[in-house]
């Protein structure tokens, strides 16, 4: 204190009361500056409410690569940075440029479990040279230039003002068809090394899963998941990290083999997702950058649950940031992941994989613009904070730049379905069908009717009122038949019907509302019993629009 008052005494007598103030302030200041910068970098109240702001930037379309145009790199005798490595990132990533895309989420391969297309000490690094015909992995010329496709595709991204986040497929079993005379080209080895970390044997089938998946059950595989997540986080700017538990959706033996997660199981999990959560904190902090947490999952609470992820806790936790619903199936409406997600402050994103739909009617393909633009419309009316697409892999695709918001969609032609796509959620897990609570009606899946009227409901988004509406039927062709239909109560009128089984009705406006509509469908007593293959409902409203022009020429043309 002495020493202090005969410092204070000495400026006054040298420098004067001016410059003693003068003196004072620049301590203030850099005390102050010390002080904010440790509550930036070194408070966790501060972090995570840095966190929040991130998190509640918009970022209305999440698209996720699923970084194949490394490893199918079209054949080239080159590979340079001048040259190649543009190409590179032509055949996905340039195109988002001026789309409605906000984040890319890239996906280093992660299969086999722990075979990664970025550098890792961790892992195991795919160097290996492949033989699939016309393309090759070009993952060695990264190297040779210093870096890898994770590391350029997140430059990228931030140059051009994306958002990055990187993608792990939590279980991805690719590898299933692996047999020690033909060896699967990415069979790891950690699974050769350890097969008892497997579901099962080589080439044994199981009911709901594959043998070749991880068991999770093992506090080894669960660390080097930690690991990975955390080795990608130090060492590549990354902005959010997806655990992708959907592709694919194994995560224990027994489930596979018919039983359901048990709790001790489901706490297994919730602590390696808190490890993760707590990483990208501790991480972020030290990098002063706030590292969000996504994760994709099937749009069930309950079955996600009965497979191993304890989803609501999670959430309730605040393990989450993001949470994607839907892949191969959706189970619920949208509005149910959005009530669930925003009751825990969690973003909420519509998971829009590509369909896989068999024997479609030419006029009927789901995997079109118009489609696309349709369920994107829908999940916006439901509430959901952004879209997620997944499988895209043709990124100059017209409804990317069209789908940023419902008020974009509004405008465009757009073609709904009551089913967009399917595959049995009893791949994964014993009785799933039973979580199903949307109508399942796809040429693959028909359903028969009669007198006794088939109900299914459509999700419509916000549409213009001046829109021309038909409601189309596909059935399996059986002469002139008699079909009433009518939506939300209201008859609608028969208009025409084609050779190869269309049937088309007129839609007068006021009917269909914004949300979930029922379309009933039934036959004459005396009319015999007819495969219903599928039901669409068609908006136009764009004469310019080249996508739907041939169906709108079959649906409002005399």
């Amino acid at each position: 204190m002495k020493q202090v008052k005969s410092q204070i005494v000495y400026f006054l007598k040298q420098y004067g009361i001016i410059k003693l103030i003068l003196f004072f302030a620049l301590i203030s200041f850099i005390f102050s500056s010390a002080y904010c910068k440790g509550s930036e970098f070194k408070s966790i109240k501060k972090y995570r409410q840095l966190r929040l702001e991130k998190l509640n930037q918009p970022r209305p379309v999440i698209h996720n690569n699923d970084g194949c145009d490394a490893y199918v790199y079209p054949v080239n005798p080159e590979f340079s940075q001048e040259f190649s490595i543009p190409n590179f990132l032509n055949i996905r990533s340039a195109g988002l440029k001026g789309t409605d895309v906000s984040t890319i989420s890239y996906c280093s391969i992660s299969s086999s479990f722990g075979q990664f297309t970025h550098k890792t000490k961790v892992g195991e690094f795919l160097t290996l040279t492949h033989n699939r015909p016309g393309v090759r992995n070009v993952v060695p010329e990264f190297v040779k230039l210093g870096t890898d496709p994770l590391e350029v595709t997140c430059k990228f991204a931030h140059e051009n003002g994306f958002e990055f986040f990187w993608s792990n497929r939590i279980n991805d079993v690719h590898d299933f068809g692996h047999r020690l005379e033909k060896p699967y080209e990415r069979w790891s080895k950690l699974k050769t090394d350890h097969p008892e970390y497997l579901f099962g044997t080589i080439g044994e089938k199981l009911r709901y899963g594959k043998w070749s998946a991880v068991d999770f059950s093992f506090q080894e595989i669960r660390n080097l998941c930690i690991k990975y997540y955390t080795e990608v986080c130090e060492n590549y700017d990354v902005d959010g990290i997806e655990l992708d538990f959907f592709r694919h959706l194994h995560l224990f033996g027994n489930v596979a083999r018919g039983d359901v997660a048990t709790h001790e199981q489901l706490d297994m999990m919730t602590d390696m997702v808190i490890q993760i959560r707590r990483m990208t904190e501790r991480v972020g902090m030290k990098k002063g950058k706030p590292i969000l947490v996504l994760v994709r999952i099937p749009d069930s609470s309950e079955y996600c649950k009965c497979v191993g992820i304890d989803i609501e806790r999670w959430m309730a936790k605040g393990l989450l940031d993001l949470v994607v619903g839907s892949d191969y199936f959706r189970l619920n409406p949208w509005r149910y992941l959005v009530e669930l997600g925003h009751k825990y402050g969690v973003k909420v994103y519509a998971g829009l994989s590509e369909p896989r739909v068999a024997a479609e009617h030419p006029l009927l393909v789901r995997f079109q613009n118009p489609v696309s633009r349709a369920r994107c419309a829908a999940a916006w009316q439901a509430g959901v904070d952004g879209l997620y697409i997944f499988n895209e892999y043709n990124t100059r695709s017209r409804y990317l730049s069209e789908i940023g918001s419902a008020g974009k969609l509004k405008h465009k032609d757009k073609l709904y379905f009551a089913t967009y796509l399917y595959k049995d959620p009893k791949t994964y897990l014993k009785d799933g069908d039973n979580y199903f609570t949307l109508p399942l009606l796809l040429p693959s899946y028909p359903t028969v009717i009669g007198s006794d009227p088939k109900i299914f409901s459509l999700e419509i988004g916000d549409e213009e009122a001046t829109a021309k509406i038909a409601l189309i039927l596909y059935l399996q062709k059986s002469g002139q038949v008699a079909i009433k239909a009518e939506i939300n109560g209201f008859p609608l009128k028969y208009m025409k019907s084609t050779e190869d089984g269309l049937y088309v009705y007129e839609v007068s406006s006021g009917i269909i509302k914004q949300g979930e509509n029922f379309l009933r469908v039934s036959c004459d007593l005396n009319q015999k019993l007819l495969k219903l293959l599928d039901a669409a409902i068609l908006f136009h409203r764009n004469a310019d629009d080249r996508d739907t022009e041939k169906l709108v020429s079959t649906c409002f043309e005399k």
